[in-house]
């Protein structure tokens, strides 16, 4: 029975996944340049990406994994 369940909620996981890609096509949200769309990002939401990046950088250079 479980495994059944664990089956199921796999498939709708890649289901969704599979939705949500033909959404983006079908309305035409093809740039997903990383270097055009950072020229997009805000300041707030730039310095508050690269202090938790650098925060998990050096948890993980501290305890490793």
């Amino acid at each position: 029975m479980l495994i059944w369940v664990i089956l199921i909620f796999s498939a709708v996981l890649i289901g969704v996944g599979f939705l949500a890609d033909w959404w983006y096509k079908k309305n035409g949200i093809n740039v997903t340049d990383p270097r055009e769309n950072e020229a997009h990002v805000s300041g707030m939401e730039r310095t508050y990406v690269e202090s938790h990046m650098n925060q998990m950088r050096d948890d993980l250079n501290n305890h490793g994994m």
